[in-house]
């Protein structure tokens, strides 16, 4: 149950048998929603959760927006990450396979706040949201790696932006 005003975009269902695994935080209910079995594996995967929301906290100057975080591990499901209000949605696949990267979570979470909590009126303005999680999700970087790290993420993402073949696009495609 969501309580805030939120875009249609960013709720969804998913059904199935789920374990939980929660985590220890303060104030904020933290949970997991895997398959059956993976309970260790998401828990090492989704560690610096509770880290991440404390450095998004102070770093947007505002508490987290929502009453609940949960990450839910979705069998088939085809993108990265979803930023769905207060419940992430990844690939279960990416935890079986290893490949759910503290980048992707950090991007996820961020989008709690400039994405979810403050959404676009427009779709064809989204990239304001996805612009602030991709750097927001190089800040957690910084934070855990140092600046070196940070400045390699920044670069990484301007180079590959400009290796794009739609960069003859106006950033607003009206």
């Amino acid at each position: 149950r969501q309580d805030r005003p939120h875009a249609v975009y960013l709720t969804s269902v998913v059904v199935g048998p789920f374990a939980e695994v929660r985590e220890s935080t303060e104030g904020l209910s933290v949970a997991y929603w895997v398959q059956p079995g993976d309970e260790e594996t998401a828990a090492r995967c989704l560690a610096d959760t509770p880290e991440m929301i404390a450095l998004f906290e102070q770093a947007y100057a505002t508490p987290y927006p929502w009453a609940r975080y949960d990450q839910v591990l979705v069998p088939r499901f085809r993108f990265g990450g979803m930023e769905n209000a207060g419940a992430i949605f990844y690939s279960d696949q990416a935890i079986t396979r290893g490949t759910l990267s503290e980048g992707t979570v950090a991007h996820e979470i961020a989008h709690q706040w400039f994405g979810n909590a403050v959404t676009p009126a427009r779709w064809a303005d989204v990239w304001l949201s996805e612009g602030f999680a991709t750097y927001f999700g190089a800040l957690y970087f910084e934070h855990a790696d140092g600046t070196e790290r940070f400045r390699q993420m920044v670069d990484n993402s301007s180079a590959g932006y400009l290796r794009s073949q739609v960069t003859n696009l106006a950033i607003v495609d009206t």
